[in-house]
């Protein structure tokens, strides 16, 4: 058991470092502004073996601000973590994150080894920091704030010459060192979930924009990358296993398990269904361009193209503690897709639990003691999220909502049948799953969830379709059947003309019953040639005869169909005999717009 201070801990690595640790029957203290700061934290961290306990004080602060170190006599290891991540960071910004933090820091260090009883200190640096072992000593009484690494960005020259601080203080002090120097930090290595979206996001936007046509240093580069995952067990496990001797550690996946340039740029695209790259250019002549001031125009702001290399980082020490390499390529197509949806929608928050099921997105609410699974699956214009009034209204049964491929944060499928690989999607979740479930879909959701009965029946405890496209939609114009120019279209509507289209598909009564949140979720969404161009395709698959030749077979012992009487635009004749039907006065999108009484419906059937 280690008694640990934290800095960071609210942090995008520090978080999950805590999370790790509270697995293990460590005590944590967090260094925290304010008390209902770790109100928040504690919140939202999973229970564990562990305590985490608050340390009320600022990195910018003297003595970090802490009024009483004697409550930190215990502490045996420190992890520094803080500071933020923004490479565009002013001189003055970055002294005082990093350079003063670090000074703070061994001020602190100073005290709890003289009088309490720190061991060791773990810090977390960057991949790009020119120190290790062998040559940090070299020449260091020559170098200050303004002479070091002169030619450097100030967030990179303030946080390596923090780098050298720790390590002369520690040194002096005699405390174990471990510099963990982690690579560009991606999100979880199940979800792909990326909190941050300064690192990978910032291609992800350049990309978006269309900006990234050319790669920087093509095939010989790469931007090095690692989990939060990953990182966060490692230095956890520096934590219990008290390395014998003070050494730095690259965690970052190899040449052989991570993109170059080339592959990375490509896949970004590929996942964003938008232009591929057409060319490459030299990282020196992109310099140029950068230093003449019209970098952000290429997508490449000040100071990135240093994270780009073409050499090997030496894993050996990492390799003492973990022989299997670090990977990212099979979780990249879910990291992608989460960074596209936080930029398109930057102050999203779902109260729900988020996961990942086979390989789709999901929003859930798992009870310990539910005797029923529900699986519910969205229709246009929306994902996972439009279920959480609904789902908050049904506390009594798992709730599982998917995104479906290509929507939410759930990377699109790249099958060739487009409606056959989102049917493919669900009954791989459902097989997962292995147990049956109660099956609700709206709109083209429920056509998803029909098809999905077809193919598994014996899955499918009940089948409960709201509004569901189960024939040829009525509007014959043929714009509707172009995904091409759909994905055009949708790309240029403004909020009167989201409503207005909305409300002429019976979707909803007038533009007063859309909800104004629904109406920028959608403008959102449609920032995103990912989402664009799926909507697309699905809007036009609706509105094409061979989607439905194969027609329909619905079990009426077990299948519901609740149908809005307003909506002109689909239709269930020839499908009344073959479910229980029930008429409301409604239209298309009632479960958006009427979500408690939509709930109140559902408890019914479940």
């Amino acid at each position: 058991m280690a008694n640990i201070f934290m800095t960071g801990a609210t942090g995008f690595i520090g978080y999950e470092v805590l999370q790790e640790l509270l697995k293990g029957d460590h005590t944590i203290y967090a260094l925290v502004r304010s008390l209902r700061e770790f109100d928040v934290l504690k919140g939202k961290l999973p229970s564990g073996r562990g305590q985490v306990l608050p340390v009320i004080g600022d990195l910018q602060k003297e003595a970090l601000g802490i009024n009483d170190l004697g409550m930190l006599r215990d502490v045996d290891t420190i992890i520094h973590a803080g500071g933020p991540m923004d490479i565009g960071m002013d001189m003055q910004t970055a002294k005082t994150s990093f350079l003063h933090g670090a000074n703070e820091m061994m001020k602190v260090s100073d005290d709890l080894v003289q009088h309490g009883s720190l061991r060791h200190f773990i810090h977390v640096v960057g991949y790009k920091s020119p120190f290790n072992e062998d040559n940090w000593r070299e020449g260091q009484q020559q170098w200050t704030e303004e002479n070091f690494l002169p030619l450097e960005e100030p967030y990179e020259r303030m946080k390596f010459l923090a780098d050298l601080v720790v390590r002369q203080r520690a040194e002096k002090l005699r405390l174990l060192l471990s510099v963990v120097n982690p690579s560009t930090v991606i999100g979880d290595k199940r979800t792909g979930e990326t909190e941050q979206t300064s690192g990978l996001g910032m291609l992800v936007e350049g990309v978006r924009k269309k900006q990234m046509l050319f790669v920087p240093g093509g095939h010989a580069y790469r931007l090095p990358l690692v989990t939060k995952t990953d990182l966060a067990l490692l230095i956890a496990h520096l934590v219990t296993t008290q390395p014998a001797n003070s050494d730095t550690y690259y965690v970052l996946a190899s040449k052989a398990h991570s993109p170059n340039n080339q592959e990375l740029i490509s896949s970004i695209a590929k996942e964003l269904r938008t232009l591929q790259p057409i060319g490459k250019l030299s990282i020196r002549f992109l310099e140029r361009l950068v230093n003449a001031g019209i970098g952000n125009k290429l997508g490449i702001p000040k100071g990135s193209l240093n994270f780009f290399v073409n050499e090997e980082f030496s894993t050996a020490s990492v390799q003492r503690f973990r022989a299997e390499p670090f990977a990212v390529k099979d979780i990249l197509p879910y990291v992608i897709a989460d960074i596209d949806f936080r930029l398109s929608h930057p102050n999203h928050h779902s109260p729900l639990q988020r996961n990942r099921r086979g390989k789709l997105a999901t929003i859930e609410n798992i009870l310990p003691d539910a005797k029923q699974t529900v699986l519910l699956i969205h229709g246009l214009f929306s994902s996972a999220d439009m279920w959480t009034p609904i789902i908050k209204d049904m506390p009594h049964v798992n709730s599982i909502a998917v995104d479906l491929p290509g929507f939410g944060r759930s990377p699109y499928h790249h099958q060739q049948d487009a409606l056959q690989g989102m049917v493919d999607a669900i009954i791989e979740i459902i097989q997962e799953l292995n147990t049956p479930v109660t099956l609700i879909g709206h709109s083209i959701g429920g056509f998803i969830a029909a098809r999905v009965h077809e193919k598994m029946p014996h899955h499918i405890k009940r089948l409960i379709l709201l509004q569901p496209t189960l024939q040829k939609a009525a509007n014959k114009t043929p714009y509707y059947q172009s995904p091409g120019l759909l994905a055009l279209g949708l790309g240029f509507m403004k909020d009167k003309q989201i409503k207005n289209v909305l409300v002429k598909q019976h979707s909803f009564k007038n533009t007063a019953d859309i909800p104004e949140e629904y109406v920028q979720f959608v403008r959102q969404d449609l920032q995103s040639s990912r989402m664009r161009k799926t909507t697309a395709e699905m809007i036009a698959l609706l509105h094409q005869t061979k989607t439905f030749a194969k027609g329909v077979q619905l079990d009426k012992d077990k299948t519901s169909i609740i149908w809005g009487e307003f909506d002109q635009t689909y239709s269930i004749e020839g499908f009344r005999d073959q479910a229980n039907v029930t008429l409301l006065p409604l239209f298309h999108s009632f479960p958006i717009s009427q979500p408690k009484e939509t709930a109140a419906r559902l408890k019914d059937f479940i």
